[in-house]
């Protein structure tokens, strides 16, 4: 398995998927941040279908994940 197979362009639009998430949680707005976290799941996925279940795409999910998930 390739270390980081991702374009930059790729994980681009995962930082910011994340940066919405962290913006929420600093702000202390839980319904933004529930909001933010519909868009990185769905860029997680995109990139699954692509490289598979790359371990950075799991654990970078884990990282954001609510934590009563």
């Amino acid at each position: 398995m390739e270390t980081f197979p991702f374009s930059e362009a790729e994980w681009d639009a995962v930082l910011v998927a994340s940066r919405a998430i962290v913006n929420a949680e600093l702000a202390e707005d839980r319904i933004l941040r529930q909001s933010a976290f519909v868009e990185l799941p769905a860029v997680l996925a995109g990139l699954r279908d692509r490289y598979g279940d790359h371990p950075i795409l799991v654990e970078t999910e884990a990282d954001f994940a609510p934590e009563d998930a």
